[in-house]
């Protein structure tokens, strides 16, 4: 469980960053400790991480759709972020959020087309997982 803890102190570190360039390189370091530790752990320590990424993806996105200005190329490594290693917990959230869903759609407004972005992300729901 010390393992937990540390994936738990690095996602809190970063909902606590102010600065979104610095906040998402912690949000990285936390993915990777979540990929270290569900190769280490049985299915069942991985469901309980799951709901923790759940729990902090709920935070990270009520946090990053308050960012109204932010430069492309910050807010294109959020759009992956969210599209790669946290596009289920991004789904469960926002479709139990509608205000949620509508600032996160808002988001991905402020540089891309939220018509596409929603089409890839409904396309990685149904792809396999690697």
């Amino acid at each position: 469980m010390e393992n937990i803890e540390e994936i738990r102190k690095q996602f809190d570190k970063a909902e606590c960053e102010a600065d979104p360039s610095l906040k998402i390189q912690l949000i990285k370091a936390g993915v990777e400790l979540i990929k270290d530790f569900k190769e280490a752990n049985s299915e069942e320590n991985n469901v309980f991480i799951e709901k923790l990424m759940i729990a902090y993806t709920r935070r990270f996105l009520d946090q990053i759709v308050k960012i109204k200005e932010i430069e492309s190329l910050l807010w294109m490594e959020y759009i992956v972020l969210f599209l790669t290693e946290f596009n289920q917990q991004v789904q469960i959230v926002i479709e139990s959020n509608a205000v949620l869903k509508k600032d996160f759609e808002d988001f991905i407004s402020l540089w891309g087309d939220k018509k596409a972005f929603i089409a890839a992300l409904n396309s990685q729901k149904k792809s396999p997982k690697n």
